[in-house]
């Protein structure tokens, strides 16, 4: 079909086609589900300040093995310095000037100690 052909079909004729009614689509009727709350698809997780959210549930279930903790997204930067000194090797000074500079950031300002 050549471009100009497509073209007139969804800018001319596709609009005419009456389009079935259709409830609109929502998840509740998902969070509410007897297999969806039973397979523990939807969870609530807390960060322990008091904040919580709502996210999906690990969807792997292994039957010889309980479900796992689910935790609570980390926060930007929280886990920066571990990565900094354990995977890279970083330094407490060269940790302390990546910070200073804004190049990575941290929850706090946190001073390195090695």
């Amino acid at each position: 079909m050549s471009h100009l052909l497509v073209s007139f079909f969804f800018v001319t004729i596709l609009p005419r086609v009456p389009a079935p009614p259709h409830q609109p689509r929502t998840l509740r009727p998902v969070r509410v589900s007897p297999q969806v709350l039973h397979r523990e698809m939807v969870v609530e997780l807390e960060d322990g300040n008091g904040s919580s959210v709502t996210t999906l549930g690990n969807p792997i279930k292994l039957s010889r093995n309980p479900r796992g903790a689910d935790s609570f997204p980390p926060a930007l930067g929280e886990h920066t310095t571990d990565i900094l000194r354990s995977v890279l090797g970083k330094s407490s000074s060269d940790i302390d000037d990546l910070l200073a500079s804004g190049i990575v950031v941290a929850p706090r300002q946190e001073v390195a100690v090695d």
